[in-house]
């Protein structure tokens, strides 16, 4: 299950067949991951086993009530359906637990993509964005830049909060991460890390704030003498460029605009009123624009529909592809409590973790603006953790038992 499962995590999306209407089509993780359940199934009639944990007894409950919601509402029951192939790397992680080192796979994770940004960025080698082969796109093993620039805050995050090395190198790890985000251009995953980059930080040096001051005057020094230099950098960087379209003074005015013209949606088929308010609205940007008309339509009609959507959802996958906000589209389609069951998932698998909470906040943070609980690598990536920290757990109970430490 091992040797099936971890090379998984730096493969990339290949479609080998394309599915209308989505931009997932069928890959060789299909197969391999079907291969891995189907052992896992026949293990568990094997050993006949009965009782599940408390993450299984969660995804059970997440997918009982997203079908029912299918049922009744509509929908496209295949989306909740893939938390169910997501959730098979949690399997693998335990299993992997005795063959491999989390560490160990999180450095080869970072060392592989940061040669393959660096080479796309240069334009030797092309990406898999969306699936499919293209040059000019410095994205790694990621189908588009907010996925990369996710799942690279997850490897710090995990590196620095899950103590998984020392203090100092994180710090160095995160460092070279944001450098990847100035290259990739990811803002919402760059705005994260410098978040928790700077939590962690202060949570390091809390017993000694000198040392924070020192650093701080060093960093002083440095900007000074490369000024210039960092100014050219900053200038020409795919991600303050992009950070260059945002007028906060005007997303009020956007938000306000919006939510008056656009009418409730019970699907989404094509923008119809973002061009019109991003010409309208001087200092606006288009590309939140086009998220916000998704959003808006889909909360007006999850509000007008009724107390019973309001607890199971208007139906998993009824707005198809992409909404661009996973924590509205997530409580829309799933309802209140589709909503806190998926939580549940994440909060007893990662429990055996140290970074558990971490990890589950830079999530949520990242639903904000990207359907992320949708995105296969990261949520491979996050049961991955779940699942080895697990193994872990599992294996250090078994020898404690085989050699149990005698009493004083």
């Amino acid at each position: 299950m091992t040797c099936l499962g971890v090379p998984l995590l730096f493969l990339p999306k290949i479609n080998l067949l394309g599915v209308s209407g989505e931009t997932a089509g069928v890959r060789i993780d299909d197969f391999l991951l079907a291969i891995t359940l189907g052992l896992l199934a026949c293990s568990y009639m094997a050993l006949r086993r009965a009782i599940f944990s408390y993450a299984e007894a969660a995804l059970l409950l997440f997918l009982f009530l997203a079908l029912l919601s299918n049922i009744i509402y509509g929908g496209n029951p295949l989306y909740p359906l893939r938390l169910v192939e997501y959730f098979a790397f949690f399997y693998i992680g335990i299993h992997a637990a005795r063959w491999v080192s989390l560490k160990k796979v999180l450095l080869a994770f970072l060392y592989l993509n940061a040669g393959l940004i660096i080479l796309q960025y240069m334009g030797f080698v092309g990406a898999f964005a969306l699936g499919t082969y293209s040059m000019g796109t410095p994205i790694g093993i990621g189908s588009g830049n907010w996925e990369i620039g996710l799942l690279l805050n997850i490897v710090f995050i995990s590196l620095a909060f899950g103590k998984l090395c020392k203090p100092s190198v994180a710090c160095i790890y995160g460092l070279v991460i944001l450098g990847l985000h100035l290259v990739v251009g990811s803002r919402t995953p760059a705005a994260t890390l410098l978040i928790f980059y700077g939590i962690f930080i202060l949570g390091f040096f809390k017993k000694n704030p000198l040392v924070i001051v020192i650093i701080g005057f060093l960093i002083g020094i440095i900007t000074t003498v490369i000024y210039d230099s960092l100014m050219d950098m900053v200038s020409e960087s795919y991600l303050f460029s992009r950070m260059g379209d945002i007028s906060l003074a005007s997303l009020t005015t956007v938000i306000e605009k919006m939510w008056a013209t656009i009418p409730p949606a019970s699907s989404f088929s094509k923008y119809k009123y973002a061009e019109e308010i991003f010409n309208a609205i001087e200092g606006s940007d288009l590309s939140l624009i086009f998220r916000l008309e998704k959003v808006i339509g889909a909360i007006k009609y999850f509000y007008d529909s009724g107390p019973m959507t309001w607890l199971i959802g208007t139906g998993p996958g009824r707005y198809g592809t992409a909404m661009d906000s996973g924590n509205v589209r997530l409580f829309v389609e799933n309802g209140a409590l589709g909503f806190i069951a998926f939580f549940l998932i994440l909060i007893f698998s990662l429990r055996k973790f140290s970074a558990r909470w971490h990890l589950i906040s830079v999530f949520i943070v990242s639903m904000f603006t990207l359907d992320t609980y949708l995105a296969y690598k990261i949520m491979s990536m996050l049961f991955f953790i779940a699942g080895i920290s697990t193994g872990y757990n599992v294996l250090y109970v078994i020898r404690e038992k085989e050699h149990p430490v005698p009493a004083a």
